[in-house]
């Protein structure tokens, strides 16, 4: 079939890892929960392993060069990190549960695949914190760092499946941990507000991560 397929078998896998864990899911698993038999996915991956490596090298990937974008393209620091703000807000509520997965399996990667995920986003940290820097006096690059981090951990750490079933606008809420966060350090960045994304969805091309 076609990479629509592919996609949608992805976005499953997210859902599942994120759910029961990389080693509590198997390809029948997988396949009864998209409704072929897991043979049958093995048409499109190798096996699960090559699941995990798709959901984890491209979305850390292009989460680090729309980072780069966005900061090459604003007009003012301020103007940046609100940018950097709404993308990453708008990346963990279109993808919780490729979000839980960077969080919770990466481990599961070969070593290589490791390496490289965890240099991809030490250099989306490296943006992040080099727009900090850039907009608040008070604040050397190290300490930038460590505050990035910390919002990054906050946001990776809050059960977003439950405030969207409570009713929460979700998206409003993590921008609002991070503006105060933020705020603390840099001034102007409030008031900001993210719309939340047309479509909510659990897999694909995006997903929140931070170094370990």
């Amino acid at each position: 079939m076609s990479v629509t397929r592919k996609d949608h078998i992805l976005a499953v896998a997210a859902q599942l890892f994120a759910e029961r864990g990389y080693n509590n899911v198997g390809m029948d698993d997988l396949g009864a929960a998209i409704g072929v038999t897991g043979p049958a996915l093995y048409y499109y991956f190798k096996g699960k392993a090559q699941l995990l490596t798709e959901l984890l090298l491209p979305s850390s990937r292009e989460l680090a060069e729309n980072a780069i974008a966005i900061v090459e393209t604003s007009d003012s620091g301020l103007d940046a990190l609100a940018g950097l703000v709404r993308e990453h807000v708008s990346f963990v509520v279109q993808h919780p549960s490729l979000a839980i997965v960077h969080a919770h399996e990466l481990r599961h990667l070969s070593k290589s695949e490791q390496a490289q995920v965890r240099t991809t986003m030490r250099g989306y940290v490296s943006t992040w914190a080099a727009v900090v820097d850039g907009v608040s006096p008070d604040l050397d690059l190290a300490e930038a760092r460590a505050l990035v981090q910390g919002v990054f951990a906050m946001i990776n750490g809050m059960p977003l499946e439950h405030l969207s079933a409570t009713g929460h606008d979700v998206a409003s809420f993590i921008t609002t941990l991070m503006v105060a966060t933020l705020e603390a350090f840099v001034t102007g960045l409030a008031p900001l507000t993210v719309p939340p994304p047309a479509t909510e969805v659990t897999g694909g091309g995006h997903g929140v991560v931070t170094p370990r």
